[in-house]
């Protein structure tokens, strides 16, 4: 499957929690390929090579804005080899606007820790959606949609549970929707439908996508 490739750019001194979740998110409900440095670059390996490598090599380039961002050198040559090599940028700001070359993106916004009452994975869904959307909607990514939605099936094949199955399952859902696509898609989703407990059967977004698969 050709998975969505993200870099998170981030501060280590204020963002490295942040950054960890959102990997876990863009995993768990979009099945990106997601990428952050004081994690994934192993043992032994050149950090500045591997990052410069990881970042011409993403899909998509996300930052995570805070004060401490702006001032690290490293972030900013992040997003310098992101512009330079013409990626597609979003920001997530934490406490600070983008700044710099950035600074006319539109970012989203990290969501805050949840009072009591309110359920932070539902707010880590809505950052999910609100990233998905607009990268698969954007008349000038077209070469993106193919991997965005192989990114979904990847996820919904790894789905940990029932929640989690129907939030990736209304994403493939609204992107059939948008493009059919062709019919080599039906027996990978078929195949995961059965071989998935957390899919098979419960999962409340199965009748709308048999409806779309058996459309002509």
């Amino acid at each position: 499957m050709m998975r969505i490739k993200a870099f998170i750019s981030y501060s280590a001194h204020d963002c490295d929690i942040k950054a960890g979740i959102l990997k876990d998110l863009l995993q768990k409900y979009l099945g990106f390929d997601p990428f952050i440095a004081h994690v994934d670059i192993p043992a032994g390996r050149d950090f500045n090579e591997m990052i410069v490598k990881q970042i011409k090599e993403c899909d998509v380039f996300f930052l995570l804005s805070s004060q401490s961002s702006e001032n690290s050198l490293f972030v900013n040559q992040e997003i310098g080899i992101a512009i330079g090599s013409c990626k597609s940028i979003i920001p997530i700001k934490i406490d600070k606007n983008p700044f710099g070359f950035i600074s006319h993106i539109q970012a989203l916004k990290f969501p805050q820790s949840a009072s009591e009452g309110e359920n932070t994975t539902l707010k880590y869904v809505a950052l999910a959606t609100k990233i998905y959307y607009p990268l698969f909607q954007e008349s000038s990514l077209l070469s993106l949609r193919k991997p965005l939605l192989e990114s979904l099936l990847f996820s919904l094949s790894n789905s940990p549970s029932y929640f989690t199955s129907n939030v990736v399952g209304h994403f493939i859902v609204n992107s059939l929707k948008i493009d059919r696509f062709n019919n080599k898609y039906d027996h990978s989703i078929d195949q995961i439908i059965k071989n998935n407990s957390y899919v098979y059967r419960e999962s409340y977004f199965i009748p709308q996508l048999i409806n779309l698969l058996n459309c002509s």
